[in-house]
Parts: structure tokens; C-alpha cells; sequence
């Protein structure tokens, strides 16, 4: 037993989270990337100090958010990039979409790398933009890249950008040095922005660790943004705050005339103290973080192997991805049906497109009878729909 209860589920039913909006207290959601354990309690009391000063007015970044980004990531990983080099922004996706408005040329083709995220998607085609997939290569129960496949992409004349999710949602899948540095230099040698989201970064198996696209030959990284917050491994999207590292002056230069064209460069009253505490003083918490949603992925692999049902994990994430071929090619229309008959709430892959049709992702970050209860009530509904 370690020195955090993750046992302990916060209840949120009725207290305006999105995860359980709109849902009675028998339905069990295990669907949007959002953990129930209790935050850490660093982070906590730095809002409750943040408190002391009643006057939520506008504020600024201080120096220090973007030293506890720079000493974590030099302190984990070795990599060296300087508060200079960050720029503010209020999330991932909002990042992202100010790349697609302000940087990247207009009707520009995007490459993914499909099964992705879905909001991906909707961020290309809700910027004009045109989204091209270079599907991962799903092969023995897991999933890897199609290089060969890529580098073609990449040569086509209207390629604007890659993103590059790093490590993948959602097959959790950990890119090695060799991957990470094969997409950076494919990218550089073809004139294609690649933007990497790493917003998965700090949620890995024990004894694993994922490789920052920063690694890559440093000849590679004058076209790359680097997309980090503390939004999933400290489970505060709400506060609204992330960070992009860019080597590139030029090119930094225009995503903060973006970010600041569209209003999402302004930090929320809470946000900065919260992240200083949390890549900081959040070490402990996220190795025990990591221990226990990895004994939960364990449950789940093992209860649905005995089923002959692949679950892909990968060793980043705390979602498994669920391969249900067998029982539909229609992953919506499996999961509004299993959310009705047996009240669980997955996410259907079908969105994630790729081969997502057949596949369901699951959130474990919850405590391990949650888990129990999931796995029995996705097995009940299976039972019953076998073909």
C-alpha cells in the first residue's frame, strides 16, 4: 500500500463534470480521458493558497510554470529546452487549431495516423483543411507504423503538417527513439510541420518510459512543435493550461501572434500554481498513479483473454482499446446499446476511424471495482450478442 489512496473514487455525479453529465448513478462511465481518483494533494493546496489572494483578476505567466516544465522533462529525460522556448496556451486542442487557422497553409492536407484521436478530425475539417491517414498497421494484436506508407504522404505537394500522437491514443503504444526520430527526419526532409501532442507523456507502465520528439537528431527540430500539459497525468483539464516548446524562433514567434489572434493565451487565475506543484512535487503521485491503473489494465487483459478478446494496451495511457471485431463492425452503434442495456459507458473507436469500427476504448483510470464491475458488464452484454 503506498502512501495514495486510489482506491478512494471522488463522487461527480450532479457536480457539472462532463464525464458524468447527464447520467443516473447506475451507469458507469469509463469513456472521455478523465480520471476519477482524488487530484494530488500538492496541486490542491496550491489553489486553496492561490485562494488567499481574493481577486480573481486577469494574470499573468510567471517564469516559474515554465521552469517546472523545463526541470521535470530535464529531470526525467534529459532533455534540455529553456523557458524561452515555451509559449502558453490554454489546452492541447486549442493549440492545435491556431497552428491549423494561423500557420499552416489554407486547404493544406493534415496527416494522422489513424486509429487517432478523434478531435483531430475535427479540428482539420473545422479549419478548411483536409485530413489524410496513414493507418497505423494493426498486426499479431498490436499496432505499428507504416513508414513506407508516410514518407509517400509526406511527398505529396499539399501535406501542411503531421500530428504526431506521442505516446499513440488510443492503442497506448510507446514510439521508440528509432520511430520518433524516423518521423522527425521524414518531416524535415519533406518541409512538413510536425506537431506532436504529448499530452499522454507522464501515464506509462512501471519501468517504462516514453520518448519526447525533443530526442529527436537536433537538425530535425526546426519545424517541430512539441505540445505538453498536465492536463491527463494530473487530471486538470479544467484549469485550462498547457505549453508548446519550439526551437524555432521564427516559427515560435507565430504561434504566439496565433494563440494571442485567438484569445487562448490568457492563463486561468489558477492554472500556474497548480502546474509548478504538480511537475514539481507530483513525482510520488504519478509513480503510484501509474502502478495502479497498470494492475487495472492487468485485470482487464487477463479477464478478456480468457474470452479470446484482444485488448491492446500498449505501456502509455490509461485507456485499453478493445477488439471487438467479432461482435461488430460498428463500434457507435455497439456502445449507445451498451450504454443502454447494461449502463456502461465506453467510447466507440468508429470516430478514431482507421480500423476503429471494430474496436471500443476503455478508461481504467478508475478504482479496481469499477474496473471488476466494467469488464462483467461488457462481458453480460457480449454474452448476450454474440454472432
Amino acid at each position: 500500500m503506498g502512501k495514495y489512496n486510489f482506491d478512494k473514487i471522488i463522487n461527480r455525479y450532479n457536480k457539472q463534470s462532463h464525464k458524468y453529465d447527464e447520467i443516473t448513478e447506475d451507469v458507469l462511465p469509463m469513456w472521455v480521458a478523465d480520471m476519477d481518483f482524488e487530484c494530488f494533494e500538492g496541486i490542491t493546496n496550491a489553489i486553496k493558497n492561490r485562494l488567499n489572494t481574493p481577486c480573481y483578476g486577469y494574470t499573468a505567466v510567471p517564469k516559474e510554470y515554465f521552469t517546472a516544465y523545463v526541470n521535470y522533462w530535464k529531470r526525467h529525460y534529459g532533455i534540455n529546452f529553456s523557458e524561452d522556448e515555451c509559449v502558453f496556451s490554454t489546452g492541447v486542442v486549442a493549440s492545435i487549431d491556431s497552428i491549423f487557422r494561423h500557420i499552416v497553409k489554407p486547404h493544406s492536407k493534415i496527416i494522422v495516423q489513424s486509429p487517432v484521436y478523434h478531435t483531430f478530425f475535427h479540428c482539420i475539417e473545422n479549419n478548411g483543411l483536409e485530413a489524410i491517414e496513414n493507418e497505423l498497421v494493426y498486426e499479431n494484436g498490436d499496432y505499428h507504423v507504416d513508414f513506407a506508407g508516410l514518407e509517400k504522404l509526406l511527398k505529396m505537394s499539399d501535406v501542411g503538417a503531421m500530428i504526431f500522437c506521442n505516446p499513440h491514443n488510443p492503442t497506448g503504444h510507446i514510439f521508440s527513439l528509432e520511430e520518433v526520430n524516423e518521423v522527425a527526419r521524414l518531416c524535415y526532409e519533406n518541409n512538413v510541420l510536425l506537431i506532436s501532442d504529448e499530452i499522454h507523456s507522464e501515464i506509462v507502465d512501471p519501468g517504462y518510459h516514453y520518448c519526447p520528439s525533443l530526442k529527436a537528431d537536433s537538425k530535425y527540430l526546426d519545424n517541430l512543435i512539441v505540445l505538453l500539459a498536465g492536463s491527463k497525468c494530473f487530471n486538470i483539464a479544467g484549469l485550462h493550461s498547457s505549453i508548446a516548446v519550439i526551437k524555432n524562433k521564427a516559427l515560435r514567434d507565430d504561434f504566439q501572434a496565433a494563440v494571442y489572434h485567438d484569445d487562448v493565451g490568457e492563463v486561468n487565475y489558477f492554472a500556474c500554481d497548480a502546474n509548478i506543484a504538480a511537475f514539481n512535487d507530483g513525482d510520488e503521485w504519478l509513480k503510484e498513479m501509474n502502478e495502479y491503473v497498470y494492475n487495472n489494465k492487468k485485470y482487464v487483459i487477463d479477464f478478456f483473454k480468457k474470452e479470446n478478446i484482444n485488448v491492446v494496451s500498449g505501456h502509455a495511457t490509461y485507456m485499453v482499446w478493445i477488439d471487438l471485431k467479432d461482435y461488430t463492425s460498428d463500434s457507435e452503434e455497439f456502445c449507445n446499446r451498451l450504454k443502454k442495456e447494461e449502463g456502461l459507458w465506453l467510447t466507440s473507436g468508429k470516430d478514431f476511424r482507421g480500423n476503429g469500427q471494430y474496436f471500443v476504448r476503455m478508461n481504467l483510470a478508475t478504482s479496481f471495482d469499477n474496473v471488476v464491475d466494467g469488464c462483467n458488464r461488457l462481458l453480460k452484454f457480449l454474452n448476450k450478442n454474440r454472432r
